[in-house]
This record gives C-alpha cells, structure tokens and sequence, in this order.
C-alpha cells in the first residue's frame, strides 16, 4: 500500500510540475464519418452500402513545451452498415440495418521538429 501512495506522489509531482509551465487548451470535437461492414464467408448479402455517421465529445491539448504536445478526449462515434439478405426457404430479401456506438478514449503525443 505504500509503494502505491508512492508511486502516486511521485507521479504528481512530475505531472504537476510539467503542467504549470504549460498551456492547456479544451474544446468540442465533431465530425463526420463513413463506415460499412464487410461480411466474408456469407454470399447472401447483397447491396452493402455505406452507413453516414457523426462524432462529437471533448479533446484536451497539454503543451509541454514548445516541442512536446500531449493530447487526449473522449469522443462519442456512431458506425454501421446497411444491406439485404437472402433467407433459405423463401424468395425474400430482409433489409439489415447494423448500428455500432462507441466510446473510444484517444491519447497522442506529438513531438515537433
């Protein structure tokens, strides 16, 4: 238990002293993006079209120095597919509508030469 406060406190110290000398900027990311599922092994789909998403959360940038940047955020993106199938047994094609959500969390750092 006290290797970890350790460990914490010396974390903190390091952390703390970089960002006082640093520039920290926030605001919202959002976008747009395309997406489609590729679906190998099944021959029955046909028509698999592109799905129109968005994306939209938070970023941080942490300027450490004037060569070292640090970014992070979470950013909420909306993915999927549409397409149809072919069911055994009948002449019907079903319309398939995928829809995937995520939360993906990014963290980059950049250095400049």
């Amino acid at each position: 238990m006290t290797q970890k406060i350790n460990i914490l406190s010396v974390l903190f110290i390091l952390l703390s002293s970089n960002i006082c000398f640093s520039q920290i900027s926030y605001g919202p990311v959002a976008g747009m993006n395309i997406s489609t599922i590729l679906h190998d092994g099944i021959e029955d789909f046909e028509d698999i079209s592109h799905k129109i998403g968005f994306h939209a959360g938070i970023g941080v940038d942490i300027s450490v120095s004037e060569l070292f940047k640090i970014s992070s955020g979470i950013i909420y993106t909306k993915k999927g597919s549409r397409g149809q199938i072919f069911y055994y047994g009948s002449n019907d094609m079903k319309k398939i509508n995928y829809n995937l959500n995520y939360i993906p969390i990014k963290f980059l750092t950049q250095h400049f030469v």
